[in-house]
């Protein structure tokens, strides 16, 4: 999710992975929806625990927000999911696996506004072993393709079915 900067490395650029606030409709369904970004912290929230490099790149050009507190932490992108889709509060996910659950709602459309560059990286020395290439060449393809997987903009949870 960083440009690599290290020498001697092959890398190839796929693109940004949008990313927005969802919840599952149960949540929001027993919690309401907040209709400001400065309604969250009302709200129980999913993050990281600690500041990894992405998440500095995040905080710099989104200083409005530093100061969340988020109710439930984990630095894996992976546990933060699963509390989402489990109805634990809103977090953070990718459009394009928001898109895939309809269980998941993306909250303050547009609100958040970040996209994450997107490289795939090996060392040059291993770009003429074919079973590297072969690997490096589908993981860009892969990641590619999901990139441009449509985003599909959920509807406002009024739309959704979620009645408060």
């Amino acid at each position: 999710m960083i440009k690599p900067k290290q020498a001697a490395l092959l890398s190839r650029r796929i693109g940004k992975l949008s990313l927005g606030f969802h919840a599952h409709r149960r949540y929001l369904e027993r919690y309401g929806v907040p209709k400001a970004l400065n309604e969250l912290p009302d709200h129980r929230l999913i993050g990281f625990d600690r500041q990894l490099a992405y998440i500095r790149d995040i905080l710099k050009e989104r200083p409005d927000l530093v100061g969340i507190a988020f109710d439930f932490r984990a630095d894996s992108n992976l546990v933060q999911l699963a509390a989402i889709r489990a109805g634990l509060g809103i977090g953070m996910c990718q459009h394009a696996i928001a898109a895939r659950e309809p269980d998941l709602v993306e909250v303050l459309p547009g609100t958040l506004d970040i996209a994450l560059e997107t490289f795939v990286v090996m060392h040059e020395n291993l770009k003429t072993v074919p079973r590297f290439r072969a690997t490096f060449d589908a993981l860009a393809a892969g990641i590619d393709a999901w990139i441009r997987f449509p985003r599909i903009l959920a509807a406002p949870a009024a739309e959704s079915g979620i009645t408060l």
